[in-house]
């Protein structure tokens, strides 16, 4: 197929993408992690693209370990369940949940 139209979202650092999901306006919301936004390591990134693949907003949320998104699902409320990891030093690992609106807010 044509390439209809591509976006490149994210900091100044460094980004990876592990999800998408299509949102109710249309448009799209990415989640994975990110070094670019203040964190000591890499935090969960969230991101929401418009249908024309125009960045609508951003977030990152963590703690002092590695965090990443690595999935995500749309609710039937307009939010976004996603589902996360943390690498800690004193463990192998832990996963968890992150339940956000349509803005991506916890």
């Amino acid at each position: 197929g044509n390439t209809i139209w591509e976006s490149t979202l994210g900091g100044s650092k460094g980004e990876t993408g592990y999800s998408v999901t299509s949102s109710p306006d249309g448009g799209y919301v990415a989640v994975g992690g990110t070094s670019s936004f203040g964190g000591t390591s890499y935090d969960v990134y969230i991101v929401k693209a418009l249908q024309s693949g125009i960045q609508s907003w951003q977030k990152s949320c963590g703690s002092e370990n590695v965090d990443k998104a690595m999935s995500i699902a749309a609710t039937p409320d307009g939010g976004y369940i996603i589902g996360a990891r943390t690498l800690n030093p004193a463990s192998s690992g832990d996963y968890y949940l992150l339940k956000v609106d349509a803005y991506g807010d916890l």
